[in-house]
């Protein structure tokens, strides 16, 4: 008799695992954590006046919110703020970073996002 059910057992585990794991692109099918996700860098010397970031492929300038004003040398480059924007792609930006008029820091980074969050594909 045992013997009997353990196949319905098997059958019927299947199925639900099978069920947790359906990605049928509906983002209700997906857990995202409830992390803040950004991407920055360090600079080192004295701090900037100024800094955004230029969408390359709309030059665009992007400036952060004002909760992102670096208390250290850590600056902001894009936050999951513009996850929607990315998702499942991938675009280019440029930091500048400015000390008075004179630009002292160009960097370019190649930014995407998943369902969820942005992260870096490439940069500093």
């Amino acid at each position: 008799m045992k013997v009997q059910k353990l196949p319905l057992l098997i059958g019927l585990l299947t199925i639900l695992a099978l069920n947790a794991c359906k990605m049928d692109g509906d983002p209700g099918d997906i857990n995202c954590t409830e992390e803040f996700r950004s991407v920055g860098l360090e600079v080192s010397g004295e701090p900037l006046t100024e800094f955004y970031t230029v969408r390359l492929a709309t030059s665009d300038t992007l400036r952060a919110r004002s909760e992102f004003v670096p208390e250290s040398r850590w600056y902001w480059v894009l936050d999951d703020s513009y996850q929607k924007l990315l998702a499942n792609r991938q675009e280019v930006f440029k930091f500048v970073g400015k000390r008075g008029s004179a630009i002292v820091v160009q960097e370019e980074y190649t930014i995407g996002a998943d369902a969820c969050h942005i992260f870096k594909v490439s940069g500093k």
